[in-house]
C-alpha cells in the first residue's frame, strides 16, 4: 500500500506531498480522497479482525523463562565446508556461556543450575497468530511462547513473572 505520509521524529505526521508543491499547488480533493480511501481500508480491516498492531517484531529483543537444562546447545562453527571438506566446528557450546544469569561469585559449574528457571535474553525469530493470541519463537532458547507466558517485552516483567512463579512453588 503506497504511505500518504510520513513521521517527523517527535511522532507528529506530515504530507511531503503536500510539502514539496505547496498547498495552494495540490490536487487537495484528490490527495484527500486518497487519504480516506486508505483510511478507509484500514478501518475495514480492523473491522473484519484483519488488522494486527504486533507487539514485537523479528529481530527485537526479547525476555525468556527457561530452565539451562531446555537450552539447546549450538555448534561452533560448521560441520562441512563449501566442497563437502570438513567445516571448522570444534564442538556444541551454551549459547549463554558468555552472559549467564546463574554466573555469580557462588557459580562453580553449570550442572549446579540445570534445573533453575532464569531470565534469558533472546531475540525474536518467527512470529505466529492464533485464536490465543500473538506467539513468540527465539533464536537461542527455541521457546515458543505467547507474550506473557515464558516470554517477555521487558527484563522487568520477566523478573517479576519469575518471582511470582518461585512464591508458588
Amino acid at each position: 500500500m503506497e504511505r500518504l505520509t510520513k513521521k517527523f521524529t517527535d511522532g507528529g505526521a506530515y504530507c511531503e506531498e503536500i510539502i514539496d508543491v505547496g498547498i495552494k499547488d495540490i490536487n487537495y480533493p484528490t490527495y484527500v480522497g486518497r487519504a480516506v480511501d486508505k483510511l478507509a481500508e484500514y478501518e475495514d480491516l480492523e473491522e473484519q479482525g484483519k488488522l494486527l498492531k504486533l507487539p514485537c517484531v523479528v529481530g527485537d529483543t526479547v525476555y525468556v523463562l527457561a530452565e539451562c537444562e531446555s537450552i539447546p546447545t549450538q555448534l561452533d562453527g560448521t560441520l562441512y565446508g563449501e566442497n563437502g571438506e570438513p567445516g571448522t566446528a570444534t564442538g556444541y557450546y551454551c549459547p549463554y556461556e558468555a552472559n549467564c544469569p546463574f554466573d555469580d561469585e557462588d557459580f562453580e559449574d553449570c550442572e549446579k543450575y540445570r534445573n533453575k528457571t532464569a531470565v534469558f535474553e533472546d531475540t525474536v525469530c518467527f512470529i505466529s497468530c492464533d485464536e490465543s493470541g500473538v506467539c513468540v519463537t527465539t533464536d537461542n532458547c527455541a521457546v515458543h511462547s505467547l507474550i506473557g507466558e515464558y516470554i517477555f517485552l521487558t527484563k522487568s516483567a520477566a523478573e517479576q513473572a519469575l518471582k511470582e512463579r518461585e512464591g508458588k512453588k
